[in-house]
């Protein structure tokens, strides 16, 4: 065995490798200089020949080693390197995400994400942008360039039920993620001790994560990231000293404080509570403002870097122009005609009457009849058929109680409308508030039979006004409809004038 300057060698009984940096043969003995490697200690041996090439024992090279595993290793090395190469392809490109996504996206998008959201090192944010601006795409792109950044393994995202099947298919087409929706046999399994470690992104409904026992099951887990769709619904406010927060604020307050990223999707982040705002933002930033008064401050002088909000008529294509048309707002006044004001009038006192018995009082039936009567007072807004087909449904729905009533049968089991209910009415669609409202339909606050008939004698004056009101002519307000569909859109469709009066 030949050994020279340079080569590595193994020298038993030592563990480290060497390499040679002298070598002198004399005679039957063999003078080796060596250096160990890692440690970088020198030193000198002497051996025999036959002790020689019984301890020392010659490496092959590096080049050696490669040339012999080369094809046999070519395969997995290069997919190693393209994983690697992908893993750290956020460091070279900042917007990563991009190059990922199969959308195509709007200046604005792309504004929001990387000029606003993820320039913040812990992201607790509001984003707040009018209905169709793309809000569900900006949270996958934040989504995707924490992934990419190795920020967030763990996701919840909590959306209306109504917008699960959306969001589990677009983020699976659009960004490759896919989502585990609790629902069915998943909630079923749900309980089990291991299901969040196989299953570390998850999508589920806002109506089913607040029940007690499934948010206790959510709020047991430590999150990377939690995304809330619809974000307002985590409603909270103040009446008087106290606080009321509803189960779906309480849910947000409990997996506020097991995560670390915290995304709210909303396009109506303020619906003129102050107080409500306040406390819905205190989610994202605990502590951050004193009450609302310090809020609203802030918001006008220094802005709020948390909250992003642009309306249509801010956002515009890759080439600057407008993507939507500009909206004019004006409030257009109409004179009720006589037989309408009379109504009107006399639905609003009925209204008063009855709202007055149940006002102040806390207990189950009376908030469900004061509910009951302000969806009366609202469907008076409405038309005149909507009225006096309310009013009539309540005088049969009433009359039918009576009858119980005089039977000694009166149900005393309302139904329960809590606050959570309550919020809920503005998001409705036409189908699901027109079912609301014939559910309350049939809830009094009559304490005897006798100011029950009184009630539906009321009802009886009210249909009656309500029928010579349509007698009367065309009402008040489809007439100023009729105007302004001929002024602005039948003669001028282009929509160039604000003039609405």
């Amino acid at each position: 065995m030949k050994v020279e300057k340079g080569d590595r060698i193994r020298i038993d009984p030592f563990q480290e490798e060497a390499e040679v940096f002298e070598i002198l043969y004399t005679g039957d003995q063999i003078t080796l200089g060596v250096i160990f490697l890692p440690s970088q200690k020198a030193q000198r041996f002497v051996f025999s020949s036959e002790e020689f090439q019984r301890r020392v024992r010659v490496l092959p090279s590096l080049w050696a080693t490669f040339d012999q595993q080369a094809l046999r290793h070519r395969d997995p090395f290069l997919l190693f390197v393209e994983a690697l190469r992908m893993r750290l392809a956020h460091t070279f490109d900042p917007h990563y995400a991009l190059s990922v996504t199969q959308v195509d996206l709007l200046p604005h998008q792309v504004d929001a994400v990387y000029r606003h959201i993820l320039v913040r090192p812990r992201i607790r944010f509001m984003l707040a942008d009018d209905p169709g601006l793309g809000k569900t795409i900006m949270a996958g792109l934040v989504l995707k360039e924490l992934k990419a950044r190795q920020g967030i393994h763990r996701v919840l995202l909590v959306v209306p039920a109504h917008l699960l099947d959306q969001w589990q298919r677009e983020m699976s087409d659009w960004f490759r993620e896919d989502f585990v929706l609790l629902q069915g046999e998943t909630l079923r399994s749900l309980y089990s001790v291991d299901f969040f470690v196989r299953n570390p992104q998850v999508l589920v409904s806002l109506d089913l994560a607040r029940r007690d026992e499934v948010r206790e099951l959510l709020a047991a887990q430590q999150w990377d990231m939690v995304i809330f769709d619809e974000a307002h619904k985590l409603s909270a406010t103040r009446y008087g000293e106290k606080v009321v927060k509803t189960k779906r604020y309480q849910l947000g307050e409990a997996l506020a404080h097991k995560t670390r990223h915290m995304l709210f999707l909303t396009a109506t982040p303020h619906k003129g509570d102050d107080y409500a705002y306040f406390l819905l933002l205190n989610l994202l930033e605990p502590r951050l403002f004193a009450n609302p008064d310090h809020l609203k401050r802030a918001g006008r002088t220094e802005g709020l870097p948390f909250v992003l909000r642009r309306t249509k008529e801010q956002v515009t294509d890759l080439h600057g122009r407008k993507l939507f048309r500009k909206r004019y707002v004006s409030t257009i006044s109409v004179a009720l005609t006589d037989a309408e004001k009379r109504l009107y009038d006399a639905v609003t006192n009925y209204v008063r009457r009855w709202y007055a018995t149940v006002s102040g009082k806390t207990d189950r039936k009376s908030r469900n009849v004061a509910l009951a009567l302000t969806v009366l007072q609202r469907r008076l807004s409405s038309s005149l058929f909507a009225v006096r087909e309310s009013l009539r449904r309540r005088r049969t729905k009433l009359q039918n109680l009576l009858s119980a009533w005089e039977r000694h049968l009166q149900e005393a089991d309302l139904p329960e409308y809590d606050e959570d209910g309550w919020y809920d009415q503005e998001e409705m669609n036409a189908g699901q508030w027109e079912r609301f409202q014939e559910r309350l339909e049939g809830l009094t606050s009559a304490e005897t039979p006798e100011e029950l008939r009184d009630e539906l004698a009321e009802l009886d004056s009210l249909i009656q006004l309500a029928l010579e009101a349509e007698k009367s002519g065309e009402e008040a307000k489809v007439q100023q409809l009729r105007r302004v569909v001929e002024q602005h859109l039948l003669h001028n469709p282009t929509g160039e004038t604000a003039d609405l009066h």
